[in-house]
C-alpha cells in the first residue's frame, strides 16, 4: 500500500512480525523519531509519512488497543498468519501506553496529512486554540437563535480566522517562485501570467452586476438589486481599506460560515460554489503593484463577494421552496441538481466531466463556466437531466420572462424614439442589443451569442453591425462557412493571455490590426474599463450618450460599436 514496491512492502511486513517493529514501541516514540524509523524502513520520506500518519490517526482513538490492531491488519493483511501473535501481544500492552500522556505526544504526521500542509508544535497549538474557540461559539448558537444574528456570525468568524490561519500556513509552506521557475516549471508560468493578465483586465468596474449576477433579473429581481447595491458598497468600502486584510471578506464569508445551512452540511450536499475564487480573478499577484494594487483588490473583493453572497441567498431561497414542495434535500442526487441550478444562475457553469481540467481551460478561454451558465439559461429547462423538474419549469419561465421584457422594451423604446433602439433579428451581430449614441450594449449578459450563433448557421446566414446581410456556406472564395462562424465565436471568449499569443502567430488582432509590442502589452495589461472609455471617446458621442455608455460599460454591460472602414483618400 501507499506505492510500495512489493519487496520494500515484504520486508516491512516481516519486521513487524519479528518484532523489530513493535506497535507499543511505536506509541511511546515521538512523530519525528517513528517517521525517522519509517523512512530507513520503507525507503523514502513520502512512504514513511503516510505510514506514520496512519498508524498516529490510532493513536486518537479512544480504543487504542482496537486502533493498534487495525494498524497491523492494514500493514499485514487479514490473512497473515502471524497477525494473529501481533494482535496478542497487543492485547497484552502495558497501561502506561493507554494513560493520557500518550496524548500529549505531538502527532505531527497526522496533522500534516489532515491539514495538507507542514506545522510545527506551536502552529499546531494555535490550530487546537482557534478550533476550541469555534466549537465553544458553535455551541452557544440554539434553536432560537436569528437567521444572523450574534451567536451564528460569531461562530462564523471563528471560523473565517481558523480557515484563514490554515491558509497562511499553507502559502508560507510553499517555494516562492523564482525567475529560474520561468524554465523549471513552464505551465506554472503560463498559469501565472494568464491568470494575471486576466485579474489586470476585470480590474476597475463592476462587471458582475451586467455578466454573472444579470440572471438573477428575472428570477429574484429583489436579490439581484441587492447584490447591485452590495457590489457597490463593498468596493467602496475596501478601497477604503488600509492593510492588506479584508473585513468585507471576513464579514461576508463569516455570515456564510455561521448559517444553519452551512452548519448542517446542507450547502456541501447541494454542491453550492461558496468558497472558489471566480474566474476573472484567479490570482492575486496584483494586489502587490504599488496604488493600483489597492484598485485590484477592491474590484476583487466586490466582484468575488457580490456573488459569493448573492449564490448563497439564493441557494436558500431556492432550497425552502424545494423542501415546502416535499423536496428531499437529504437525497444527494437531488441537492446537487439544486446546487447545479444555483451555479449557473450565479455565473458557474459546470465543466461536467472536464471539471479536472478546470485550470487549464480557465487559462485559455476568459470565463468558461459563465459561458456555460449562460448556455444554461437557454437551455437548461431541457438539458440538464439532474435537475429537479420545479427547477426546469422556472428556468423556462426566466427565459421567456426575459425574452419578453427585452421585446417589449425594445418595442416601446424604438417606437418612441422612431428609429430602431433594440434590434430583434437572431443573426444580427447587435440581436437584443441597446443602442446609445452610436454604441450597442449587451443587456442579456452574453446569453445571446450562442442563439446569434446557431441562428446564422440555421439561417445560412449572418448579418453585420452595420446592418449588411451576408449569406454563408456559398462555396464561393471567401465566403464565411460555419465552421468559420463558430472559429470566431470562440476566438472572441479567449483569455488574455491565449489572445495575445493567437495575435501574435496571426500577425494581426482580433479587428485586423497590426500586431506590435505595445499592443500585446495593451492587450495583457490595460483593464477593459480603460479601453471602454477610449472606444466611447473615439465615437464622439454627445455628452449624455457618452455618460451612458461609460455607466453600462461600467456596469458590465459591454457595448461596441460597429466597424466603419474608413474613408479612402483623394489622391492629387
Amino acid at each position: 500500500m501507499f506505492c510500495l514496491i512489493p519487496k520494500l512492502a515484504d520486508a516491512f511486513k516481516q519486521e513487524i512480525i519479528d518484532g523489530k517493529i513493535d506497535p507499543l514501541k511505536l506509541a511511546e516514540m515521538t512523530s519525528e523519531q517513528r517517521r525517522a524509523l519509517f523512512t530507513e524502513k520503507l525507503g523514502g520520506e513520502l512512504n514513511a509519512r503516510e505510514v506514520n500518519a496512519l498508524f498516529e490517526s490510532k493513536l486518537l482513538l479512544k480504543n487504542k488497543q482496537l486502533g493498534y490492531i487495525n494498524w497491523a491488519k492494514q500493514m499485514l493483511g487479514d490473512k497473515n498468519p502471524a497477525l494473529r501473535d501481533i494482535i496478542s501481544k497487543i492485547e497484552r500492552m502495558d497501561e502506561r501506553i493507554l494513560s493520557p500522556e500518550t496524548d500529549k505526544v505531538f502527532l505531527e504526521d497526522l496533522v500534516n496529512k489532515r491539514l495538507g500542509t507542514e506545522v510545527t508544535l506551536d502552529e499546531a497549538k494555535k490550530i487546537a486554540d482557534l478550533s476550541k474557540k469555534m466549537k465553544e461559539a458553535k455551541d452557544k448558537i440554539t434553536d432560537t437563535s436569528l437567521d444572523a444574528g450574534t451567536e451564528e456570525l460569531e461562530y462564523g468568524a471563528n471560523v473565517v480566522a481558523l480557515k484563514k490561519y490554515i491558509d497562511e500556513l499553507k502559502l508560507s509552506n510553499k517555494e516562492g517562485y523564482k525567475p529560474t521557475d520561468v524554465i523549471k516549471h513552464p505551465i506554472q508560468t503560463a498559469e501565472n501570467i494568464g491568470g494575471f493578465a486576466k485579474g489586470m483586465r476585470a480590474t476597475g468596474d463592476l462587471s458582475s452586476v451586467g455578466k454573472q449576477l444579470w440572471k438573477l433579473a428575472p428570477d429574484s429581481p429583489g436579490l439581484y438589486f441587492k447584490s447591485v447595491y452590495n457590489s457597490v458598497k463593498f468596493l467602496v468600502k475596501q478601497l477604503g481599506e488600509k492593510s492588506e486584510t479584508s473585513r468585507v471578506s471576513d464579514a461576508v464569508m463569516a455570515r456564510i460560515y455561521g448559517s444553519k445551512e452551512v452548519r448542517s452540511g446542507l450547502m456541501d450536499r447541494m454542491k453550492v460554489d461558496l468558497g472558489v475564487n471566480e474566474e476573472a480573478f484567479p490570482i492575486p499577484f496584483a494586489e502587490k503593484i504599488p496604488i493600483a494594487g489597492r484598485l485590484f483588490k477592491a474590484s476583487e473583493v466586490s466582484y468575488t463577494m457580490a456573488i459569493r453572497l448573492a449564490r448563497f441567498e439564493l441557494a436558500k431561497k431556492i432550497a425552502k421552496i424545494a423542501e415546502n414542495n416535499g423536496g428531499n434535500l437529504r437525497d444527494t442526487k437531488y441537492a446537487q441538481g439544486i446546487g447545479q441550478w444555483v451555479n449557473s444562475m450565479t455565473g458557474r457553469g459546470s465543466l461536467a466531466k472536464f471539471e479536472p481540467a478546470a485550470k487549464p481551460i480557465n487559462s485559455i478561454l476568459f470565463s468558461a463556466k459563465n459561458f456555460l451558465s449562460n448556455v444554461d439559461f437557454i437551455t437548461m429547462f431541457v438539458a440538464r437531466k439532474n435537475v429537479p423538474m420545479f427547477l426546469k419549469v422556472r428556468a423556462a419561465r426566466n427565459l421567456v420572462i426575459a425574452g419578453a421584457s427585452v421585446y417589449m422594451l425594445s418595442k416601446l423604446l424604438n417606437q418612441s424614439q422612431g428609429k430602431e433602439v433594440i434590434n430583434t433579428n437572431p443573426t444580427s451581430t447587435n440581436f437584443l442589443r441597446i443602442k446609445v449614441g452610436g454604441m450597442y450594449h449587451d443587456i442579456m449578459g452574453g446569453t445571446t451569442g450562442p442563439i446569434v450563433l446557431l441562428a446564422r448557421i440555421f439561417a445560412n446566414e449572418k448579418t453585420s453591425g452595420s446592418g449588411k446581410k451576408t449569406e454563408i456556406n456559398t462555396g464561393k472564395f471567401g465566403s464565411d462557412t460555419a465552421e468559420n462562424l463558430i472559429y470566431q465565436f470562440f476566438g472572441n471568449k479567449l483569455s488574455p493571455l491565449a489572445a495575445a499569443l493567437m495575435d501574435i502567430a496571426n500577425r494581426t488582432d482580433f479587428d485586423g490590426n497590426p500586431v506590435t509590442p505595445v499592443s500585446v502589452a495593451k492587450s495583457l495589461l490595460v483593464p477593459l474599463t480603460i479601453e471602454d472609455i477610449e472606444k466611447v471617446n473615439k465615437l464622439g458621442s454627445k455628452q449624455d450618450a457618452g455618460i451612458i455608455n461609460n455607466m453600462l460599460n461600467f456596469f458590465g454591460f459591454s457595448g461596441y460599436a460597429p466597424y466603419k472602414p474608413k474613408p479612402k483618400q483623394k489622391k492629387f
